[in-house]
């Protein structure tokens, strides 16, 4: 295999050079610029292309349109590696014809997995036939081809006019801000939850529930609000208006659906958990954090549903094992994306784009967020509320990652104890 990297970033290609020639039997030629691109291409003519995007003045987005159009040089897979987390940078990519997009820094599997993939893409002859004949992609079984398909119908309805998002449910934050303040009661949070009559009966349905120990009936909101409590007001009204974000009419997605709400409230509890006894400023962010973090999973969901709902016959290309691939792909920039629509503080941002990050770097402006989350991601998964199994590897980071919370043993058996009591009650009520 004869590989060519385009970067500029002289330790960077090294460690690039170092990483594939140890593990594949592979010739590597370098480039810091896009100057004579075409004349190296042809000179040294690769099997693969690693190209930057910004390279000493150069535009990497231009390159790969000039490779793309050249008859030559065109069937040689590009996988695009930047550190511009831009999701419009990404569809530009895409759709100009690159296989695959690493985000800087990445893992040096996901680059091992993106070369597998953007190879066995290039050796299939019927790609191309079955991207510009749709009648194919109905009869295509082809694993890499249909995710190209997918790709590509996501990357043009991201572009598109029509596109549009899920609506966050602004009276979550709006009772969240208020609880902040010691002289806010029950009568100011009844009065802006009884605007909303669906939110006002769900709440009363709940203080009537077995989750508060209900005996006595209630049919008025304020005693059902007295009956819960204040406290624990501001994480029932997320619950109860973030569960709608996660219906879709679409019936092969709802179980998935379905799976990912009730993931995202173990994370919601177990942030909440990790957090309780600890000095730490803005706490109650966490719970809220533990619902949303898997935003980019659910926008993905969301576009999947726009798409087969305009056109059926691609519900034969959204396999699950194909929107799982584009989940590990994508859902970091979507989760980003959505929580600047929902203008939510820019810690949340940070943990939307790394939600499941073992390695906890300088690069992490705010650790404690993204260190939490993806405790409560895996501790989630160990219980078996998540889409992937629990490995040995998840047992050692989930002490990893317990250590760098202040976490021992003991007190992460405390923390899954309690959350296993917690979703427990919420079974019948929540999920």
């Amino acid at each position: 295999m004869k590989v060519l990297i385009v970067e500029d970033d002289e330790l960077f290609t090294e460690m690039l050079v170092s990483a594939i020639t140890g593990f594949y039997q592979a010739e590597v030629k370098t480039s810091n610029s896009g100057k004579n691109f075409l004349s190296i291409i042809e000179d040294f003519r690769p099997n693969l292309i690693l190209l930057d995007l910004f390279l000493n003045g150069d535009n990497g987005l231009l390159i790969l349109k000039d490779l793309k159009q050249n008859y030559y040089a065109k069937h040689i897979p590009v996988i695009v590696i930047t550190g511009v987390n831009d999701l419009n940078v990404w569809n530009t990519a895409i759709s100009l014809g690159a296989c695959d997009y690493l985000l800087k820094p990445f893992n040096i599997e996901d680059l091992f997995k993106s070369i597998e993939a953007s190879c066995s893409i290039k050796e299939n002859s019927n790609l191309q036939a079955i991207l510009n004949n749709k009648p194919e992609y109905i009869k295509s079984k082809d694993f890499d081809a249909n995710v190209e398909i997918a790709k590509k119908h996501v990357a043009l309805l991201l572009k598109s006019e029509e596109l549009d998002v899920p609506v966050f449910p602004s009276i979550a934050i709006e009772i969240q801000q208020l609880l902040k303040d010691p002289q806010v009661g029950i009568r100011e949070i009844c009065d802006i939850i009884k605007q909303d009559v669906g939110l006002s009966s769900k709440i009363i349905r709940v203080a009537n529930s077995s989750f508060y120990c209900a005996v006595d009936k209630i049919i008025d909101l304020k005693k059902a609000i007295s009956r819960i409590g204040l406290k624990e007001m501001k994480n029932l009204v997320q619950i109860l208006t973030g569960k709608l974000m996660f219906k879709i009419n679409i019936p092969f997605l709802d179980h998935e659906m379905q799976k990912l709400w009730q993931h995202s409230l173990c994370c919601a509890y177990s942030n909440e958990l990790v957090v309780q006894n600890k000095e730490v400023e803005n706490s109650d962010h966490f719970f809220l954090l533990g619902l949303t973090h898997d935003v980019g999973k659910l926008f993905l969901f969301y576009l999947i549903a726009k798409i087969i709902k305009k056109n059926s016959d691609l519900k034969n290309v959204f396999t699950n094992d194909i929107t799982e691939f584009l989940i590990s792909k994508m859902h970091g920039q979507l989760g980003e994306l959505m929580m600047d629509k929902w203008s939510l503080p820019k810690q949340f941002k940070e943990v939307a784009r790394n939600p499941e990050l073992i390695e906890i770097n300088d690069t992490i402006e705010n650790p404690l967020y993204v260190s939490t989350t993806s405790f409560s991601n895996l501790l989630s998964r160990k219980i078996g509320f998540d889409f992937q199994t629990f490995t040995e590897a998840d047992a050692l980071h989930i002490k990893t990652i317990g250590e760098k919370l202040n976490l021992k043993d003991e007190n992460i058996t405390e923390i899954q104890t309690a959350l296993e009591t917690t979703l427990q009650k919420a079974k019948n009520t929540f999920y």
